[in-house]
């Protein structure tokens, strides 16, 4: 998925080309006027996508009512308005995106205007509470960590919640929408929502201590812009924070350098050993992953080298990145391949949505299929963009060659629309014995409603294997690949481009003149065993837990127990 907030997007395994349409020429009376065109091209050249190219069409029609007509008709309401602003036209856009409820699919925006309180209010089993104040500001705001907040602005604070997460327009599983709203309470952006508030402007809340018997009181704070005086940390309770709401054990017996890409550390507690290690982001930069797959088989290494009874996964805020760099990175957590959840990729004519002709993929296909040694592999598939770029962290040997060489043999025989579910480039992921023992010991994963996409899949895939104990809230429920085309992307005649998707220049032109910076839209539909989908119903826990009032004021004590009797019950 893609939007304006910067913790939404994320990066693809793979890309390929996007449907080109022509765009209808524009009445001479708006000549003058380039924005009521630009919007028409745009409009006409969606329209066709979403027709023709978006894979789960038929599910959220089935499942939301969602309706391809209905939502054209209420874009081009706005688009013959005839004094429609490029504001009001890019809200129109921004709407149309949002309707089908997919996390995936979505229009980016240039950053606009953002504000935050200082502070971070989460939903807890006791009502709405203050998680988490910056550092530098606590001194002057009067509120404590552990403070309920009961209303803001003169609403009461379920109220407020439930208008944000209407009104911020992403949607999916509850807990996603529950997360989300949670943060945009104390952080609002005009790219997201309509009614940011100026800096300077006044929010009120009514704030009930945690101190028993205490009256409750109204305490104003100032909106901040977030740009010129924006946190000094990063929140534990925000997306893709490097640091885990989890505060470290002080019995550690070992702890990765700061300096590493995630960390991790073990410590002993009770009488037990465990092994922990913060997963962030699946949104590795291609020359960063080697180092990072190289630190985790060291904490993995070092786990087993203490002995540790079990392993602790913190997933929770990852905004997802490639899944195929995530399932290769935790391999050695299998004794057997990792079988990771199939996709049903969509065939449009002579072409596989998002990865390009079927010609040229059955000409990729049998370039690896003649692969005869693992050195010839290797040569092969650095040869290949595909591979070069989107799986450089993957084995290079004649094995991989060939599941890929599978991979793109499978759509010849396809007919138009879904296909059955298949592998993504792979049928599954081996351990490499030259990274180190495989780690057999119990395994516990934090998940939460902000584990997006690829953070999706991984749960799954380890759950589906039989690995893991998911513990937390349900993910996010973006389920399939997508694809992204901005302002540079525009198609060039003749060339044949599998690395990335694109429109045609008209269509890149409209984006300009409407001041959008990119649109994405979902290509493929994840599938789990049986048939289940994860597009808006994500991965539920083994074990639910939320976060708890008495976490905040306990440095989250209670779930350090809870995660930890869930560690010992997968022995």
């Amino acid at each position: 998925m893609s939007a304006p907030v910067s913790w939404l997007r994320r990066s693809t395994p793979i890309v390929a080309l996007a449907a080109a349409c022509a765009s209808q020429p524009a009445p001479a009376r708006v000549a003058a006027d380039p924005a009521p065109l630009a919007a028409r091209t745009l409009r006409d050249h969606v329209a066709e996508l979403f027709a023709k190219r978006y894979a789960p069409r038929d599910l959220k029609a089935r499942t939301i009512g969602w309706s391809l007509e209905r939502e054209l008709a209420r874009l081009d309401e706005v688009i013959a308005r005839p004094r429609a602003t490029p504001e009001e036209l890019r809200r129109a856009f921004r709407a149309f995106f949002r309707a089908p409820r997919d996390l995936h699919t979505s229009l980016e925006l240039p950053p606009g205007r953002a504000v935050w309180l200082g502070l971070h209010l989460v939903s807890t089993d006791a009502g709405v509470r203050v998680a988490w104040i910056d550092p530098k500001l606590a001194p002057t705001l009067p509120l404590r960590v552990g403070d309920e907040v009961t209303a803001f602005d003169g609403r009461p604070i379920a109220e407020v919640h439930r208008r944000i997460a209407a009104a911020d327009g992403y949607a999916s599983t509850p807990d996603f929408e529950r997360e989300l709203a949670d943060w945009f309470l104390t952080l609002r952006s005009s790219t997201d929502l309509d009614d940011t508030p100026a800096p300077g402007a006044r929010a009120r809340l009514v704030v009930r201590t945690h101190d028993p018997g205490a009256p409750a009181r109204t305490v104003e704070l100032t909106w901040r812009d977030a740009d010129a005086d924006g946190p000094s940390e990063r929140c534990p309770l925000w997306p893709k924070t490097k640091r885990s709401v989890l505060p470290p054990p002080e019995e550690l017996l070992w702890r990765a350098p700061d300096a590493a890409f995630y960390g991790a550390y073990a410590f002993s507690a009770a009488g037990r050993r465990y092994g922990f290690v913060r997963l962030h982001t699946y949104d590795v930069p291609p020359a960063e992953q080697p180092r990072a797959m190289r630190e985790v088989d060291e904490a993995l290494s070092v786990f087993l080298e203490r002995d540790v009874d079990a392993l602790v996964i913190d997933q929770r805020g990852n905004g997802g990145g490639n899944f195929l760099f995530a399932y290769v990175m935790l391999s050695r957590l299998f004794e057997r391949p990792l079988v990771p959840p199939r996709q049903r990729f969509l065939i449009d004519g002579d072409e596989v949505v998002g990865f390009g002709p079927r010609a040229a993929l059955a000409e990729l296909g049998a370039r690896l299929g003649g692969v005869r040694t693992d050195e010839e592999a290797r040569a092969t598939m650095d040869a290949i963009p595909l591979f070069a770029r989107f799986f450089g962290f993957g084995p290079r040997d004649r094995a991989t060659a060939q599941g890929a060489a599978a991979f793109f043999a499978f759509f010849a025989s396809q007919p138009p629309g879904l296909t059955a579910p298949h592998f993504a480039l792979v049928p599954e992921h081996v351990p490499e014995r030259s990274r180190g023992p495989v780690f057999g010991k119990p395994v516990v994963m934090l998940i939460d409603g902000m584990s997006i996409s690829a953070a999706d899949y991984v749960p799954a895939a380890l759950k589906d294997n039989g690995r893991v104990t998911l513990f937390g809230t349900t993910t996010s429920g973006a389920g399939g690949d997508q694809r992204r085309v901005g302002r540079a992307d525009a198609c060039k005649p003749g060339a044949s481009e599998l690395v990335r998707a694109c429109a045609p220049p008209e269509v890149i032109a409209a984006l300009e003149t409407l001041g959008i910076t990119a649109f994405n839209f979902t290509v493929t539909l994840g599938v789990r065993p049986g048939d289940r989908v994860i597009e808006n119903v994500g991965v539920a826990p083994d074990v639910p837990y939320r976060v708890r009032a008495d976490d905040l004021t306990t440095g989250f004590s209670p779930m350090w127990r809870a995660v930890l009797d869930a560690a010992g019950a997968g022995r």
